[in-house]
């Protein structure tokens, strides 16, 4: 009798440590799942994160001229690589610069590209992209119409309005930079007739492709 009691008693602590195992598992399993979802979830938001891209946003400063003649206005030499610039003279590093009306024509001593890209963001551009860009000497105000080969429009009564998906493509040598133009800010003009002068900020948006 005392031998089948404790033959029980056995058989009970082996099933209950078998049932303990059994949850024990059970919430390691739950607790692997959970952590599997959450870097699931941390894995998509990094994917999220990765379709972006770095750019540089920057505003070149604008320097007065008269508007009609585009005559006056000084040049702003620019490093995208600092970014740096100077309207008075070139400097070391320099890879853009700006001129003509309000400072919005941008050339380079390096190689100069446009594209017209509908549909993609500046993040999408690649290299090949640049390759099948159309060389330039300068872009300024679009003067091809519906086929741009400038990067904004004159559009009455608002003014120069930057042209979407419109990009420009600078190569220094050492690096190729894709350029949008984003907004003409604090512009102001004085003077009439052929006196008339202006001047405003270009603010562009650019990366390294």
């Amino acid at each position: 009798m005392t031998l089948k009691i404790k033959t029980m008693f056995k058989t009970v602590a082996i099933i209950a440590a078998v049932g303990l195992i059994a949850v024990s598992c059970k919430k390691e399993q739950a607790g692997t799942e959970e952590l599997l979802t959450a870097n699931g979830k941390r894995s998509s938001n990094i994917s999220a994160l990765s379709s972006t891209c770095d750019t540089s946003s920057y505003k070149v400063l604008g320097r007065g001229g008269y508007s009609r003649t585009r005559v006056g206005f000084d040049t702003v030499y620019v490093d995208l690589n600092t970014p740096d610039q100077d309207s008075l003279s070139t400097f070391t590093d320099v890879n853009a610069w700006f001129t003509s009306s309000s400072n919005s024509f941008i050339s380079t001593p390096g190689t100069l590209k446009y594209l017209l890209a509908p549909g993609k963001a500046i993040c999408d551009l690649t290299l090949s992209d640049y390759s099948a860009a159309t060389t330039a000497s300068i872009v300024g105000m679009n003067t091809g119409g519906g086929t741009p080969n400038g990067w904004y429009n004159y559009v009455a009564p608002n003014g120069p309005t930057p042209i979407p998906n419109f990009y420009v493509f600078i190569n220094d040598g050492v690096n190729t930079y894709a350029i949008q133009l984003v907004a003409f800010t604090d512009a102001i003009s004085w003077g009439s007739g052929v006196n008339l002068q202006n001047k405003a900020n270009t603010v562009i948006r650019y990366r390294k492709l």
